[in-house]
């Protein structure tokens, strides 16, 4: 994408820090990314709205509150309609992210943002890595970024919440340091999105639910 997004981009409020109050709701972000009425950005609307629904439909399927139809795209229905007794959940929830990450990079690729993509690789490096480190087995992968001193950061911490926060204030400096501020492309806004979403967990999340979602939704 070649248009420059100075207005989208100068109405949106700075970032606050992990734990802060956030000025501005993902749905918020969305909406005035589609008053833009730029065509280049429907897909990545679509992007985040397909992974709140996916979110939610986890985890009512997991507590058994979920009905058989999910509005997402069909390589995401077909692993998400995996019996889960059968499969097993973590196999399950594997092979939904796998789906989705598969489609988020070309998403990233439709829309002309090196971001998008290069965040799905180190994203799908890292979760893979800890699927490693909880299970104790290796996963047949070439991973293009090594999490090795991160996770074991992470391992080191027995508060769940807090070892999350430890990785997503990594994901959220990778972020910065692969998008270039004030440039008004399609990366600045891929990055705020991604950064609005990680932040928004810590808003709404009281500690005690959060350590079962984080669980369910962050797994491979």
């Amino acid at each position: 994408m070649t248009t420059k997004l100075y207005y989208l981009m100068s109405y949106l409020p700075p970032l606050p820090s992990i734990g802060e109050a956030l000025p501005i709701t993902i749905h918020e972000v969305l909406k005035n990314i589609d008053q833009e009425k730029a065509k280049d950005l429907i897909p990545l609307v679509n992007l985040f709205e397909i992974e709140e629904t996916l979110n939610k439909n986890i985890l009512n399927k997991i507590i058994g509150n979920s009905s058989e139809t999910i509005e997402v795209p069909q390589l995401i229905v077909e692993a998400f309609n995996k019996d889960i007794k059968e499969v097993g959940e973590d196999k399950w929830l594997t092979c939904i992210w796998e789906a989705f990450f598969d489609f988020a990079s070309g998403v990233g690729k439709v829309i002309g943002s090196p971001l998008l993509s290069k965040w799905i690789s180190w994203e799908k490096s890292l979760r893979y890595q800890i699927a490693e480190v909880r299970s104790s087995k290796t996963y047949e992968q070439n991973y293009e970024w090594d999490h090795k001193s991160l996770l074991g950061e992470w391992r080191a911490i027995n508060d769940p919440l807090a070892g999350e926060k430890i990785l997503d204030e990594e994901r959220i400096k990778f972020i910065d340091e692969e998008s270039k501020r004030y440039s008004f492309t399609i990366d600045e806004i891929v990055a705020y999105l991604l950064k609005v979403n990680l932040l928004s967990r810590y808003v709404k999340l009281k500690k005690e639910e959060g350590i079962k979602i984080l669980k369910e939704v962050t797994k491979l």
